[in-house]
């Protein structure tokens, strides 16, 4: 999504601090942020149940259904969530939930299950601001 694509869709005018929020998804070195990052964050904003939220940002993710997710996708969602401007920010948050995951058998992915429950046990580590 480009930075105009992004105003015209959210229907706001081009100022600072919209491009200021573009730039927070931007990939970096282009003028084009990841549409899933986006909603993601703007998923954060929605006043729903914490489940409700995981399973949310699951199927943002796990768009082919495969029913897993990658330590990349983790880094993504959780890039999203923390409003973070680079993955390496939220890296030792994905080593600690994949960490957990390993308790339940998984390795380098995360079940929905196993998503939803670590996101309702440690929601500090999924969410800035927990809902």
């Amino acid at each position: 999504m480009s930075y105009g694509q992004m105003c015209e869709y959210f229907n706001v005018p081009a100022t600072e601090l919209t491009n200021a929020v573009f730039a927070l998804f931007a990939t970096a070195g282009t003028r084009a942020a990841d549409v899933r990052k986006v909603i993601l964050a703007l998923g954060c904003l929605l006043l729903r149940p914490l489940k409700e939220l995981l399973l949310f940002e699951f199927g943002v993710i796990d768009l082919e259904g495969v029913g897993y997710m990658s330590e990349e996708e983790l880094a993504v969602v959780l890039q999203a969530n923390h409003f973070a401007s680079r993955p390496e920010e939220v890296y030792p948050k994905v080593k600690v939930i994949l960490s957990h995951a390993e308790k339940f058998g998984l390795r380098d992915t995360l079940s929905e299950e196993i998503f939803v429950k670590l996101g309702s046990e440690y929601p500090s580590l999924f969410f800035l601001n927990p809902p």
